[in-house]
């Protein structure tokens, strides 16, 4: 395991130095203690072998310049998950809600920060002097150790000393919960504070914080919901929640033919089981093993994590699973208050629904096999460049990319049928062929799969509950993704492996990570940056087809889709099959059906 120290823009050289040095000293025969840039942070994939990241002194303003945003963000989902941070000086100031630092002069610095592990105010300096890039204002200060915090270890010392030289205090430290102090400044100084009684209050120097977790926090977001019973009442749902037994969980007995002939699904109250420490026992979710699916999560982005786009965002990191519901779709879209709460990439997945829901009126029973999740976006409304239109193109290019962006998956026919549907190239698998022979019966384009996105506007930003189905291990009733792969294997020669629902479900996941980053904080362009990689995938390049939509019927010809609502560009043809130039046609997403097998585009029932 690593202690990472960073060295980058903003770090002090001599407190760098000093830093390195000490603990070389203290924990280097059990750690190797490493230096890391803010470009290191973003891109390398050091959370899993990191026990300790270090942010020494320096300068603050450099450090948020060089490590606010996805650097932030990267080092707070690190210490979310267990990680730890430890700020010193400038590294404290940094990881506190708010700095306040030599107010009224020159160096005058102060406002908000991003990772807000201390949630309150960092304010400094504490002893007068400090020059940056100068030892003037450096000095040995007497620190009063707080007993209860060292009771076992301090070995009969009360006070020790430590190198000073521009550092802050916590303003009322003891009124944070979660915050601990373990040491006081204990010399005078000019600007020390009286308590109620007139006695010199000391100030805290130094602190431990636990930051809550992913989950924790979503437990408590929960529990804000619930009455004193425990009961989320929704406006489509009740929830009873439960905090996580170990080894017990209430178990509905009511069957799936129950459910689906009952009167109503949702008058059913539904036992929302906590978990905030970790996965429950595989034993007690048979259908889906959670436990693994984080596992394969956290090796997915292991894997990708020299990409900067998966600095930020972490689909999955939160999850919801049922056996059987309703949908995962109105789990999460009927109930707002609820959805309002939950966090950025949670996922709502089920082993069965029974009213499975798709555009306009489709819904369905979905069969043994079938992958299917919904998930939270939070979605701004400010990215002018990145309507959120299209993100159910995202979503879909995602499930195709997830598996045919493997090594060896490339030729896995896997394909986008506009706007939201996914499809493959699946002949039947007949006995006796031969490998490396192409099948006798011709190929044809089944759906395995689609996209579903609801919208709700809130505050600043669009709440989407982006749903999605995908046949994976199910060969009925068309064709699954393990089935055209051992189809692949049969004809090609190949081995590739099959996927499990955990494994599909994390490579997708980080796979639109990875392209909602690049669409949201790339180059500014937006979906013109994933477009010729959609248009790889997708079925319709210059396809014919005829517009029912206008009187007469008009045949045209698909160009693409446009860049900046995702509209779908066609062009008119003449009867040679030439464009008509000047003459071109738009079609919304959610305002028409596009029957693929029949080349006509209808206004949506």
């Amino acid at each position: 395991m690593n202690v990472l120290v960073y060295s980058g823009e903003g770090s002090s050289r001599i407190s760098l130095a000093h830093t390195v040095r000490s603990l070389q000293a203290f924990v280097g025969h059990h750690y190797d203690v490493m230096k890391i840039d803010a470009k290191g942070l973003q891109t390398e994939p050091w959370e899993e072998s990191t026990a300790l990241l270090v942010i020494p002194g320096g300068r603050d303003i450099p450090y948020t310049q060089a490590l606010n945003g996805a650097v932030a963000d990267k080092i707070r989902a690190y210490v979310q998950a267990g990680g730890r941070y430890w700020g010193i000086c400038a590294g404290a100031y940094f990881a506190s809600d708010r700095i306040a630092f030599e107010i009224g002069t020159p160096f005058e610095v102060q406002g908000s920060r991003e990772l807000k592990f201390f949630p309150g105010e960092c304010r400094g300096v504490v002893y007068p002097g400090f020059v940056y890039d100068s030892e003037q204002g450096a000095s040995s200060v007497k620190i009063q150790l707080n007993d209860d915090a060292f009771a076992r270890d301090r070995q009969g010392f009360e006070e020790t000393r430590v190198y000073f030289n521009g550092g802050g205090y916590f303003v009322d430290a003891e009124k944070y919960p979660n915050t601990q102090i373990l040491g006081w400044y204990s010399e005078k100084n000019d600007g020390d504070i009286t308590g109620t009684g007139g006695e010199r209050k000391l100030k805290a120097a130094i602190i431990a914080c636990q930051v809550a977790s992913y989950a924790a926090e979503l437990t408590k977001s929960l529990k804000s919901l619930a009455t004193s019973e425990g009961l989320i009442k929704e406006s489509n749902d009740t929830f009873q929640l439960i905090p996580t037994p170990q080894d017990t969980v209430p178990v509905h007995t009511s069957t799936l033919s129950e459910t689906a002939e009952g009167e109503s699904e949702e008058k059913y109250i539904k036992n929302l089981v906590l978990c905030p420490d970790g996965a429950p026992p595989s034993s007690l979710t048979p259908q889906f093993a959670i436990g693994e699916f984080f596992k394969h999560l956290q090796h997915v982005r292991q894997q990708l994590a020299n990409n900067a786009s998966l600095s930020n965002l972490y689909f999955g990191n939160c999850l919801m699973y049922g056996e059987i519901v309703s949908s995962t779709q109105t789990m999460l879209d009927k109930n707002f208050t609820l959805c309002q709460h939950l966090p950025n990439g949670f996922v709502c997945n089920a082993t069965t629904q029974v009213a499975g829901r798709g555009r306009g009126r489709n819904s369905w029973i979905s069969p043994p096999g079938c992958l299917q999740f919904s998930m939270v976006l939070r979605h701004p409304v400010q990215a002018r460049h990145a309507s959120a239109v299209f993100v159910q193109y995202l979503v879909a290019l995602a499930v195709v990319e997830s598996v045919c962006s493997l090594p060896g998956y490339e030729d896995v026919p896997l394909r986008l049928k506009w706007p939201n549907d996914i499809y493959a190239e699946a002949p039947p698998i007949e006995e006796g062929e031969e490998k490396g022979k192409e099948p006798s019966s011709p190929l044809k384009m089944v759906k395995i799969g689609g996209v579903l996105v609801n919208s709700n506007f809130s505050g600043s930003e669009f709440l989407l509950v982006i749903g999605c189905g995908v046949n994976t291990t199910n060969p009925n009733p068309t064709t699954s993704i393990n089935h055209i792969i051992r189809h692949h294997n049969k004809v090609t020669g190949k081995n590739l492996n099959l996927f499990t629902q955990e494994t599909l479900l994390a490579h997708i996941l980080v796979k639109l990570e990875e392209m909602y980053h690049l669409f949201l904080h790339g180059d500014g362009t937006g979906f013109a940056q994933l477009e010729q990689t959609y248009y790889k995938r997708w079925l319709h390049a210059n396809a014919f087809v005829t517009l029912t939509t206008m009187t007469p019927h008009r045949k045209v010809r698909i160009k693409g889709i446009t860049l900046d609502y995702g509209l779908l560009r066609t062009v008119a043809v003449d009867e040679q099959g030439q464009d008509i130039v000047g003459e071109e046609h738009r079609l919304q997403p959610d305002g028409n059906s596009f029957d693929m097998l029949k080349g006509l585009i209808s206004t949506k029932a």
